[in-house]
C-alpha cells in the first residue's frame, strides 16, 4: 500500500496485525508498532489489541520472551488513556502467562477481578493449556475466591492434566525455530 502511495490509517493496521500473529512474523509487527506510534494511532483500541494480539499469539515466538511488549503497550495505553476491553487483557493475559509474568501484567488489585473475567474467556479460548487453569486458580486465591479455586484444581484433575515441559522459540533469519525442554530432535536444543 506504501509503495503505491496510499497511507495506512487504523483499519488497515487492524487488518494487517492479526495475519502478522498468525504468521508469527514479529519484526514486521514491531515494525507496524512503530509506525502505529508515530502515526498516533495508538489512542485507538482496536489497534492496540492487534498489537497486543502479536506479541500474546499461542505458539509463536510473541509467547517467549516478548510478553514484556505486551505489558509495555498495555501501559502505553494506560498512559493514553485508552480504555482496556477484555480482548485486551486475554491478550496481556496470555503473553504473561507464557512468560510467567501475571504479576507484572495485572498491575494493581484493582485488575484482578477484570483478569478473573478475562482467564475465563481465555480458558473458552485455549481449554487445553494447564498454564491458563494455574494462572486463573493463582487469581482466585488472590481475591480469596477459594471455591474458584477448588474448581479449577477439580477441572485439571478432571481433564488429566499434566504440566507441559517448557518450551522456548527463537527468529532466526525470519523463520520461527521452537526448542521444548528434553527435544533431542533439533541439533541445538
Amino acid at each position: 500500500m506504501q509503495m503505491v502511495g496510499i497511507e495506512l490509517d487504523e483499519i488497515s493496521l487492524v487488518s494487517v496485525l492479526p495475519a502478522c500473529a498468525q504468521l508469527g512474523a514479529l519484526e514486521l509487527g514491531k515494525w507496524i508498532h512503530i509506525y502505529a506510534d508515530k502515526a498516533g494511532f495508538l489512542r485507538d483500541i482496536c489497534v492496540c489489541n492487534a498489537l497486543i494480539e502479536v506479541y500474546a499469539k499461542r505458539g509463536r515466538l510473541a509467547n517467549h520472551g516478548r510478553a514484556r511488549e505486551a505489558i509495555e503497550l498495555f501501559q502505553e495505553m494506560q498512559k493514553a488513556k485508552v480504555e482496556p476491553n477484555i480482548i485486551t487483557f486475554v491478550g496481556l493475559l496470555s503473553a504473561c502467562a507464557h512468560a510467567g509474568l501475571l504479576n507484572e501484567g495485572l498491575g494493581s488489585q484493582g485488575n484482578l477481578k477484570i483478569a478473573a473475567i478475562a482467564m475465563e474467556h481465555l480458558l473458552e479460548l485455549e481449554p487445553d493449556n494447564t498454564g491458563n487453569y494455574v494462572l486463573l486458580s493463582n487469581l482466585y486465591a488472590d481475591l480469596g475466591k477459594w471455591d474458584g479455586v477448588s474448581r479449577m484444581r477439580k477441572l485439571m484433575s478432571s481433564k488429566y492434566m499434566n504440566k507441559t515441559p517448557g518450551c522456548s522459540s527463537i527468529e532466526v533469519d525470519n523463520m520461527v525455530q521452537e526448542f521444548a525442554s528434553g527435544d533431542d530432535s533439533k541439533p541445538f536444543s
